[in-house]
């Protein structure tokens, strides 16, 4: 794993991009909306993205979450 996003931000923002929405997320790991939004947040800041679509184009061409 190539990225400076802690194994929290990371497993949330992959459920994401696989297209689960935040509170499908939330669900899934027992956490509070609140929190997977924070988490969400802090993810796209530290790989300096302002939008979804911006994370998951970045996601791509660093290969962040690529299937070996």
């Amino acid at each position: 794993f190539n990225s400076n996003l802690s194994i929290r931000e990371a497993e949330i923002m992959k459920l994401m991009v696989d297209g689960l929405g935040v509170g499908e997320v939330a669900e899934k790991l027992c956490l509070s909306v609140d929190t997977v939004r924070t988490h969400k947040r802090n993810a796209m800041q530290r790989v300096g993205v302002h939008s979804m679509s911006e994370f998951v184009d970045y996601t791509h061409k660093n290969k962040i979450f690529k299937e070996e």
